[in-house]
């Protein structure tokens, strides 16, 4: 058996905690044994927010350092051989590392490291943490790196970036986020039922957005857009799943737009994605795009930004009804208005998720992942990529 150390910083509701889960829960227990580590001292997430109870409910410890962030920051070394005693107690063979911090500690570890590339670091960083502390980040992110042998990036596009232009001298593979079947399924409730049980409007068309309002989802822009649009289809909506640094920027350019729902921080994504006709996202950058695909599992379309992550989803999927728009001041508008001018509300998309069952269950991505576990537990010290 390979015991597994997931180290992250919390287990708090998010994309890169989501995938750690669905890899755990999909796993071959009986080839392999998980543990979940994290680092950080978290306070501002409620008990709704955490996944500590899912990780358990699965069989799975979870044991909490609760480290201070400014020692994650200034003892990298110090935490690592704190750790080091955990794993070699535990008989750990392998460490999969996920995000800044476990990178930053993870590069001092004595046992094999398996990283999960889950961003674009230079944009990324500098985008959440501003220009000063975000190329601190990435440099230092970049620097560790290079230290942990195993890599792997959530896209062909992250992949790129870590190789051609920062030269890593690691391999990196590339394994697509996966999302569970039976999380994201296609509801036994109509669409009219959902937007009952939501409070959501019965009549008109709706429009999603899931993540954080911030700059880098281009949040302000796609309320922007929509409020020209609202001035001319009276029938749209427009809902936010979701909190950020632009909470209150974007609820005071609404405030005049009665269309406008900012619903916070949820737990059943799927029931407001099943309600909803197009999942819109207009990110500026992204490492994957997780709620696109997530959108798909429900059957419902995607109107999204034209970067590489997004674009590389909706060509794999391969359908008509998903929409792409280039990021400039109103080609949302343009595309926006030009859907709703040709709408149908009986149209309906089964071809989306069998399409993106294929490509981005969580099943095909633990697989893959079992793949690397099996090849660094055997060939320590030797290169590892799996057949993509």
């Amino acid at each position: 058996m390979i015991n597994i150390a997931f180290i992250t910083n919390s287990v708090k509701r998010c994309g890169p905690v989501n995938v750690i889960y669905d890899i755990i829960e999909n796993l071959n227990r009986v080839h392999f044994n998980p543990i979940v580590i994290t680092l950080a001292t978290i306070s501002d997430f409620t008990k709704q927010d955490s996944r500590e109870e899912e990780f358990k409910n699965l069989g799975i410890r979870v044991i909490k350092l609760n480290i201070e962030y400014i020692r994650l920051e200034l003892m990298s070394k110090v935490i690592a051989k704190k750790i080091d005693k955990i794993l070699i107690e535990e008989l750990i063979d392998i460490v999969h590392l996920h995000g800044y911090h476990p990178v930053i500690i993870g590069q001092y570890l004595s046992v094999p490291t398996v990283v999960t590339l889950h961003n674009i670091s230079g944009e990324d960083y500098v985008l959440s943490k501003g220009r000063l502390l975000g190329n601190y980040m990435n440099y230092r992110y970049l620097k560790a790196l290079d230290k942990c042998v195993y890599l792997v990036a959530i896209s062909s596009l992250v992949k790129k970036y870590y190789l051609n232009k920062r030269r890593l001298k690691s391999s990196v593979s590339t394994i697509f986020n996966g999302i569970s079947e039976s999380n994201f399924k296609i509801s036994s409730d109509s669409q009219s039922q959902l937007r009952t049980k939501l409070s959501l409007p019965q009549d008109g068309i709706i429009l999603l957005c899931v993540g954080s309002l911030s700059f880098r989802k281009n949040s302000l822009y796609v309320i922007e857009n929509f409020i020209k649009l609202q001035k001319e289809y009276s029938n749209v909506f427009l809902i936010f799943l979701g909190q950020g640094e632009l909470d209150a920027s974007c609820r005071n350019l609404a405030k005049s737009c009665a269309h406008v729902f900012f619903k916070g921080f949820v737990v059943d994504v799927q029931s407001y994605i099943s309600a909803s006709d197009f999942l819109v996202s207009a990110s500026c950058s992204e490492g994957f795009g997780l709620n696109i695909v997530e959108a798909m599992f429900c059957n419902t379309p995607v109107i999204v930004s034209d970067i590489p992550p997004h674009r590389e989803i909706v060509e794999i999927i391969s359908e008509k009804c998903n929409h792409i728009f280039p990021l400039n001041d109103n080609a949302l508008y343009a595309v926006l208005s030009s859907i709703i001018a040709d709408w149908d509300s009986k149209e309906e998309h089964p071809g989306l998720r069998p399409k993106a069952i294929q490509y981005f269950s969580s099943k095909v991505m633990s697989t893959k992942y079992e793949q690397i576990y099996d090849q660094v537990y055997k060939n320590c010290g030797d290169n590892v990529c799996i057949q993509e």
